[in-house]
């Protein structure tokens, strides 16, 4: 049986807002929305832009729609770290899923990579404040380990990228700008899937090329960083994600 597919959309709400009615009458399978703070100057802190009210609005627009919604807050110390609780208050009164994501080094420069806030340190400050629940240990193929708060209609997840506690339920391979496989952010490309395609290779040889470069993955992030010999720091825009 063939495997149903399914859309989701990843925004920051900032554009996506003046197109909510349209986004929702195609009826997508969810909105993955980015959110690093609720405050309108630190917004424009981060962001270098002035987009507060829209990313307001259409948060506000989810929340009474019925479109499933999953927010991702990266953790910056020094930045947002005092809003982990209200952020997480999010899903109190609505069924949605707050994830906290600690900071990856895939920015595009390297002289940036030395502030971290660890999944360990997030989840030290929700139970300061939240009696937290700690769910099935990463439910299958999943990045995020997830949690109830008692009295809280939604869940709370904290994906912990750059500690890579999760490598062994990650299924996830992306495809870089340049049509590179990547079977784990912290690895080189091993598979340029462009030149197959534009070449006379046939669909079952393409998906063999596939299956074997997924086979040969590494065990996990840390060995595959390890293997490169140096650390990637290119831009997910860059990666493909």
């Amino acid at each position: 049986m063939p495997y149903a597919l399914k859309l989701f959309i990843t925004t920051n709400g900032v554009l996506a807002a003046q197109y909510f009615s349209e986004l929702k009458s195609i009826n997508p399978d969810g909105i993955n929305l980015s959110l690093d703070t609720l405050l309108n100057e630190r917004f424009r802190h981060i962001t270098h832009r002035n987009g507060f009210n829209q990313l307001e609005r259409f948060l506000k627009d989810i929340l009474n729609s019925k479109i499933p919604l999953k927010i991702n807050t990266v953790i910056q110390p020094g930045v947002n770290e005092d809003e982990i609780t209200s952020i997480a208050g999010l899903a109190k009164d609505h069924p949605i899923e707050v994830r906290f994501i600690e900071r990856m080094p895939f920015n595009g420069n390297p002289d940036n990579n030395s502030i971290f806030y660890s999944g360990k340190e997030i989840e030290d400050q929700l139970r300061t404040h939240f009696l937290l629940i700690k769910k099935e240990e990463f439910p299958e193929n999943s990045t995020s380990q997830i949690y109830q708060i008692k009295g809280f209609q939604g869940v709370i997840g904290i994906i912990s990228g750059y500690s890579r506690t999760f490598c062994s339920s990650c299924n996830k391979i992306r495809v870089s700008t340049q049509g590179l496989v990547k079977t784990c952010l912290y690895a080189k490309p091993t598979l340029n899937l462009k030149l197959l395609l534009r070449s006379s290779y046939t669909d079952g040889q393409i998906k063999t090329a596939i299956i074997n470069v997924v086979n040969a993955r590494y065990k996990d992030g840390i060995v595959a960083e390890r293997q490169n010999g140096q650390k990637i720091y290119n831009s997910m825009s860059v990666i493909g994600g």
